[in-house]
């Protein structure tokens, strides 16, 4: 699911393998929105292994992703 959300990036992380060249792009997020988007990452997570396992998602993904 593709969004345009006029994020700003950072610097590229660049790797270097034998048989690639890979720049990684990482956006500059504020603390709540990186906590908001990671917590989207865990509600999809938690739905997809609830679906793969039959079950209904779980809520209580409060708190997860504390630094």
């Amino acid at each position: 699911m593709a969004r345009d959300i006029g994020d700003v990036y950072g610097d590229p992380t660049v790797r270097v393998y034998p048989n690639a060249i890979v720049k990684s792009f990482h956006p500059i997020l504020t603390p709540e929105e990186r906590e908001r988007r990671m917590m989207d990452i865990a509600r999809a997570a938690a739905a997809l292994i609830a679906s793969a396992s039959g079950q209904a998602p779980c809520r209580g993904l409060q708190g997860v992703f504390r630094d």
